[in-house]
């Protein structure tokens, strides 16, 4: 059997213009889980944190560049 507690959360922002959009992001997440199991009683606690961008940055002759990075 296992009981598990997760919590996350992301803020973001995005701007645009017309040769360039940005999207970035920063979230965190909180999980814990216990275990029953033939061996007995187990834990897991973690947390993650994360930073994100991409990007589109539009270049002359119908061209363009996408990025992004995690």
């Amino acid at each position: 059997m296992q009981f598990a507690r997760e919590t996350g959360a992301r803020a973001g922002l995005a701007y645009e213009s017309d040769d360039l959009s940005l999207d970035a992001g920063v979230s965190l997440a909180n999980i814990a889980r216990d275990y029953e199991t033939g061996f007995g009683p187990s834990s897991f606690k973690g947390r993650s944190r994360r930073i994100d961008i991409k990007g589109r940055w539009r270049l002359p002759a119908s061209l363009a560049l996408d990025f992004g990075a995690d």
